[in-house]
């Protein structure tokens, strides 16, 4: 006979199903699984606040493709870690949050921090239990992971009571549950048939990959079938780094307000594939002009509530994004290319071209501050290929995404759909743990470099040297650039911050800082943090210069680029 207490058979059960790393902020009722994990070799990531350990546990499930784990304390513990949970339900990431809740002798009696917790979770998750006694907390544990994994991934919380942490049970009493793995359902037939059927006739087809892609592994398979069927592919979310920067059937993001060539070409094709993602609002939820409204449409997901939404398909297949790659494959084989698919890849070719060099003269510009393409510029040319990016949501970072390279799957993570501030820092502490030999660049404005500043010292304490790129303006210039489009200057109130030098921030925590100024020391800057070993900050001074998202915004979704070139004014 051998007895344990509950706290204890949940650090087993995670260590049984390879789980060797915990996000968490303490709460007394966790003492009895921290000391297990302690013993067994499951490491405890404490952070800053709830929020940090929420958004770490969904960049290491981006980018292992496993559940994040992140742990909290009832009541505040889980409002503050909700904003992490809603960003992996918006983007589908799979998380499981554990969180205590109180005896069940105590429920419902007005005890402090008591809110009902399952109610609470219930809109951001896809599904919320609580377990109900200690025999059973493997059992709702593997059911946790099997709900995060299956189908489209997801968060999850589950609800610890402390009183079952604590009691005790002979494990020969419990039975232990396999742990789940991803399934990948391959597709029905004829839906295949008929999507293989307006692909091989398609003159003038683009594919857009999203999210789906990486979580199925599916990168090799993309690359084979653009390949063999010769499709202009365009790239959105999870998807970066799949396809690399320079394969000639790249052609950039898959968002209008950024990308000028996805712009262009939805406007033209005869066919869009849609691989692996949802049609939303950076892809115009698939309205006519952007996306030409003769067009046939080709959907691919593994949700079946994506398919036909907010478009409606002419093919909708349900399956995992690389089995049907494959069935898709072999469905073609043997199909000739349309010639004049070939005269539209060339076409898309030389605009791509031109846009290039629409831009290239803002690699270049001189004086300060520094335009921020610019900066990305100086840092594309010595940042290793390997290098993970983990972008913000401000203006200095969308200005990155227009340039920066991502070369490997899962090496590109943005808090997406949630549109927040304040997961870069927690994503890019939990990339540099679950990647230790890649470099992180995390990219974030003055704005939102102070929403979880305090998680460098987590960056210190565990060893995880990110570069932190700070571009700052001195102001909220994405909110600014908007306000005074729609209201003119007299807009431009409350919006100003102080030109603070955040590089001694990391100084504080050990780490190495550095305030650039000129365009010249941004590379050898990048370079000296990246040799320093240790948590580093850029200060960098940027000129106020909305973005391509921002001037989307701006002017009432009229496309702030003249054809393809990004910058709407004339290039320097």
């Amino acid at each position: 006979m051998t007895i344990i207490d509950g706290g204890a058979l949940v650090a087993e059960t995670l260590h049984r199903a390879g789980i060797r790393r915990i996000f968490s902020v303490s709460g007394s009722g966790m003492a009895t699984i921290y000391r297990r994990c302690a013993t067994i070799g499951i490491d405890i990531i404490h952070t800053r606040h709830e929020g940090a350990a929420a958004f770490m546990a969904d960049a290491t499930a981006r980018m292992t493709g496993q559940p994040g784990i992140c742990m909290v304390t009832h009541g505040v513990g889980l409002t503050n870690a909700s904003t992490g949970i809603a960003t992996a339900w918006l983007d589908q990431s799979p998380t499981i949050t554990l969180v205590l809740g109180f005896p069940r002798s105590g429920q419902d009696r007005g005890n402090i921090q008591d809110i009902d917790q399952m109610a609470f979770s219930a809109p951001i998750t896809k599904w919320a239990r609580r377990v109900p006694e200690v025999k059973r907390l493997p059992e709702y544990l593997a059911t946790a992971g099997r709900h995060a994994l299956a189908g489209p991934p997801g968060p999850v919380v589950l609800e610890l009571p402390t009183d079952i942490l604590a009691e005790q049970v002979d494990v020969d009493q419990v039975q232990h549950h396999p742990w789940p793995s991803r399934q990948a359902p391959a597709a029905e037939g004829r839906e295949i048939e008929k999507a293989a059927a307006l692909i091989a006739k398609a003159e003038r087809p683009i594919l857009v990959s999203g999210s789906g892609v990486r979580w199925a592994e599916a990168g090799t398979d993309l690359v084979r079938f653009i390949e063999s069927v010769r499709l202009p592919t365009f790239t959105r979310r999870l998807a970066y780094g799949t396809l690399a920067p320079e394969h000639p059937l790249n052609f950039g993001n898959a968002w209008f307000m950024q990308n000028g060539m996805i712009d262009y070409a939805a406007g033209r094709c005869d066919l869009m594939i849609l691989l692996g993602g949802r049609m939303f609002y950076d892809l115009e939820h698939g309205r006519a002009p952007k996306i030409n409204a003769a067009a046939k449409f080709v959907q691919i997901d593994i949700d079946p509530t994506n398919l036909g939404h907010n478009r409606p398909v002419d093919a909708g297949i349900l399956g995992d994004a690389g089995s049907v790659l494959r069935q898709l494959a072999e469905a073609l084989q043997g199909e000739s290319i349309p010639k004049a698919r070939e005269d539209w890849l060339s076409e898309l070719s030389e605009k791509r071209m031109e846009s290039r060099t629409a831009i290239a003269a803002y690699f270049t510009e001189e004086g300060s501050p520094i335009h921020p393409l610019r900066v990305w510029a100086e840092i594309a040319r010595v940042m290793p290929e390997d290098t993970v990016v983990v972008p913000g949501q401000g203006d200095f970072d969308f200005w990155g995404d227009v340039i920066l390279p991502v070369r490997r799957p899962g090496h590109y993570l943005r808090s997406g759909r949630s549109g927040c501030l304040g997961a870069e820092i927690p994503f890019g502490v939990a990339a540099k743990l679950a990647r230790p030999d890649a470099p992180v660049l995390v990219t974030v404005g003055d704005g939102g470099f102070g929403f979880s500043a305090m998680e460098l010292d987590t960056a210190a304490r565990y060893k995880a040297p990110i570069i932190l790129v700070v571009g700052n303006d001195g102001k909220w210039n994405m909110i600014k650039s908007q306000m005074t489009a729609m209201y003119g200057e007299e807009a431009d109130v409350f919006l100003d911050l102080e030109p603070r030098q955040y590089h001694k921030v990391a100084e504080v925590f050990g780490g190495y800082g550095e305030y650039v100024s000129e365009p010249e020391q941004v590379g050898p800057a990048f370079l000296r943090a990246l040799e320093s070993g240790v948590p580093a900050i850029l200060n960098i001074a940027i000129r106020p210069f909305a973005s391509p998202l921002c001037r989307w915004l701006s002017r009432g979704q009229r496309h702030p680029f003249e054809l393809i070139g990004y910058p709407g004014e004339q290039a320097p």
